[in-house]
């Protein structure tokens, strides 16, 4: 697969006079319609070997390692098709730390560099595949992202202090969403203790647009009951998150603490 790409875009790429306007616009009109279908056959592979990942784990970690790993180092150092195939690639990526265990723990130190200075990019969905990346990260593996915390939670606390600006557009909504989301597994790993800055995040309250998000912020909530219960005007933002949830998702379930 990686070889036909290279192939491909070998062959549009560099076949042509570069003095020459007409023979660039032609090879450029040649060259969109393949970067098109790349994004959506990665996209579709993305799907597939995550799909596998979720069910089998290890054997298929162990597979994507071995010989995918190689190939998407390269889209990452070397985003040839733009951030749809990066954001494609990171989400990928964030699939094997997640179910990989030891083996995706191990990852962390060498890409999550990468994410962090992703989660400053213009294009929204390389934010938010970021944000969400550096959370599951530090679930994974807590000892090496509290080596860069300082950066982290200064990145979060940017985009955290910009609701209202965020909030007002779809794309930028869900990026403010997938770091919300992050700090509180900050919080959930230990990363992050203060209780005045956990109090000062449940006041940000409700998540609207990314349900699954807010799901995941109630179970941290309800998880760390014992080490942070909020005040009384503070509880009523969470329990409202709870009722959001539960209006969209019939099958919603939460023991609220």
């Amino acid at each position: 697969m990686h070889s036909f790409w290279q192939s491909e875009l070998h062959s549009h790429c560099f076949q042509y006079d570069a003095n020459n306007a007409a023979d660039d616009d032609e090879d450029r009109e040649e060259l969109w319609p393949l970067i098109e279908d790349t994004d959506e056959i990665f996209d579709g592979f993305r799907l597939l070997i995550d799909a596998l990942m979720m069910t089998y784990k290890e054997p298929v970690v162990a597979f994507v390692q071995a010989l995918v790993l190689p190939t998407l180092g390269e889209f990452l150092s070397k985003p040839l098709f733009g951030p749809e195939i990066k954001s494609t690639t990171m989400n990928l990526m964030n699939t094997l730390v997640k179910f990989g265990g030891a083996s995706g723990s191990s990852l962390v130190p060498v890409i999550s560099p990468i994410w962090l200075a992703a989660c400053q990019e213009e294009d929204a969905d390389v934010r938010v595949t970021a944000f969400y990346g550096i959370g599951i990260f530090a679930m994974s593996n807590p000892g090496f992202i509290n080596q860069g915390l300082a950066s982290i939670w200064q990145c979060l606390e940017v985009v955290l202090g910009k609701k209202s600006e965020m909030i007002a557009e779809s794309d930028a909504h869900i990026v403010w969403d997938n770091a919300f989301a992050a700090a509180f597994r900050l919080f959930r790993c230990g990363l992050l203790t203060d209780p005045s800055i956990y109090n000062g995040l449940l006041g940000l309250l409700p998540i609207e647009s990314d349900i699954d998000e807010a799901a995941a912020v109630v179970d941290f909530v309800v998880e760390m009951s014992d080490r942070f219960r909020p005040p009384a005007g503070l509880r009523s933002l969470a329990e409202r998150q709870v009722k959001l949830l539960a209006d969209k998702h019939e099958n919603f379930q939460q023991v609220w603490f």
